[in-house]
């Protein structure tokens, strides 16, 4: 078995001699939770708390100098009722959470489980250096998002591909958190699924980042759907980053790409 590279400072004593260590200990070291179980929940607890988050700021009257409109007298929740006209909000809810939370989330955490531990194997330490989280955390955001752009592009650029699976996804002009994965199971797959265990093999990070990075990742897929831009989110959300782009990129996307080869990405 591999053994990850030794750490030269944890994040804090506490964390590893304080109520959690127990817990961590075991899970860094049981590949089921290490690899598998942790992170599908992770994911899904990123996703489900930002998403909620934003559907519930896109509510509030202060809230409205953020939001995205394209028309002088535009309000953001008139432009989502008639998104929801075509697709009601019920169906789009409950794609999203199938996705996040259901039989792809089960099956990508058995084969993390066995793919993750064989490549990557069992961490040194309970606790990452700092050092060693921020760096690879921030490696992984660009090799997600990397695989994520060109697993999008190919279904604009692809006839077969944007007519059988990222059509679906676009029937919504005006996206909200919450309809995030209202998507076609195959353009989840090559979007979401593979750009993710890409960059872990690529990157090999301890597991502890990767519980924070998959929670991390599935949350800015929420934010990106959100119909919010603000600088306090794109700071957060590390999109200050290199080839990273804001919210409004995504929502125009959504608005005037609706179509599949030439499209803007």
């Amino acid at each position: 078995r591999r053994v990850h590279g030794k750490t030269l400072l944890s994040f804090s004593a506490g964390m590893e001699n304080g109520a959690l260590a127990p817990f961590l200990e075991a899970a860094v070291h049981n590949p089921w939770l290490a690899w598998g179980i942790v992170p599908c929940v992770s994911i899904f607890c990123g996703f489900a708390v930002t998403g909620w988050f934003c559907e519930w700021l896109v509510t509030q009257p202060w809230a409205a100098k953020w939001l995205i409109v394209y028309l002088r007298d535009e309000e953001r929740a008139q432009s989502i009722a008639r998104t929801q006209e075509k697709v009601d909000y019920k169906t789009q809810r409950w794609s999203t959470l199938i996705h996040v939370g259901g039989p792809m989330n089960v099956i990508g955490c058995v084969i993390n489980r066995y793919l993750l531990d064989a490549v990557i194997g069992a961490p040194a330490t309970t606790m990452p250096s700092l050092v060693d989280f921020v760096w690879r955390f921030v490696a992984l955001a660009l090799v997600a998002d990397f695989g994520l752009y060109w697993g999008h592009r190919i279904q604009h650029e692809s006839e077969f591909l944007w007519r059988n699976c990222h059509s679906v996804h676009h029937r919504l002009q005006t996206p909200t958190a919450m309809s995030t994965a209202y998507i076609e199971d195959r353009d989840a797959l090559l979007q979401s699924a593979l750009p993710l265990i890409l960059s872990a093999l690529i990157v090999r990070p301890h597991p502890i980042t990767w519980w924070a990075y998959g929670a991390f990742h599935l949350a800015n897929n929420a934010l990106n759907h959100s119909g919010i831009d603000a600088l306090w989110l794109n700071v957060l959300a590390l999109k200050i980053l290199p080839f990273r782009v804001d919210n409004r990129h995504h929502d125009a996307h959504h608005r005037f790409s609706g179509f599949g080869p030439n499209a803007k990405n």
